[in-house]
């Protein structure tokens, strides 16, 4: 969470001290927070999945620790290869999605 705020203040610091990023900047108004209904029915569902894989995950965790040793070093070693993986296929979207948004702004959405 620490890291996360520090990101953001080093992000405002960085668009306010360059003028064409400070020109684009858009502070929150009353039109930022109209139509919220929609974006909450696409997201609620969407936390609640996302929410609850980390619970059964916490879960799994406390019945592996209950049975053995063994059994909970495995568990640890599968989550953190999970974790890996699952780094990796975000890594590989959100290099797509950048890619494909610069080509859509740029006007190229045939490339995109």
């Amino acid at each position: 969470m620490v890291t996360n705020f520090i990101i953001l203040m080093i992000t405002v610091i960085y668009m306010i001290s360059i003028k064409p990023l400070r020109e684009s900047l858009q502070w929150p108004n009353k039109d930022s927070f109209a139509n919220w209904g929609e974006y909450l029915r696409i997201s609620l569902p969407n936390m609640v999945m996302l929410v609850a894989e980390g619970w059964a995950f916490n879960i799994l965790g406390v019945f592996a620790g209950l049975v053995g040793v063994i059994d909970m070093a495995s568990f640890t070693l599968l989550l953190s290869l999970n974790s890996v993986v699952f780094s990796a296929s975000l890594g590989i979207q959100s290099a797509a999605c950048a890619i494909i948004g610069e080509q859509i702004g740029a006007n190229r959405a045939h490339l995109a």
